[in-house]
């Protein structure tokens, strides 16, 4: 490998979450920064913890996509799995101020458990 290269990664077990997708990791539900190939970054959504997963270590975690009904933040709060506090604390964009109704539009990526050792 010469210095421009990056190094090898093993292959990733289940997709990825894009940005601002909502993921219930180990029962908290969190909400996606970034993911790539090579880690998932997530934060509470109190924006209190940032969560990295490196991907050679996804291996660990158990995931489970969601149902079709349960495809939006607002399926999550109808079917009583998300609070209403905690979607409020679901970041959107510049646009939420004015219209707060579409925290509800963010995905539910799905569940990630952390496998018992």
């Amino acid at each position: 490998m010469n210095n421009n290269e990056l190094p090898s990664r093993p292959e990733i077990p289940f997709p990825l979450p894009r940005p601002k997708d909502i993921v219930l990791l180990d029962g908290r539900y969190t909400q996606c920064i970034m993911a790539n190939s090579y880690r998932i970054v997530l934060t509470s959504l109190d924006q209190q913890e940032v969560v990295e997963i490196d991907s050679k270590d996804l291996h660990k975690y158990t995931y489970v996509p969601p149902t079709r009904d349960q495809v939006l933040a607002k399926h999550l709060v109808t079917q009583g799995a998300m609070t209403q506090k905690e979607l409020s604390l679901v970041r959107w964009g510049s646009e939420e101020k004015q219209n707060p109704h579409l925290k509800g539009e963010v995905t539910f990526f799905g569940t990630y458990t952390k496998k018992d050792a």
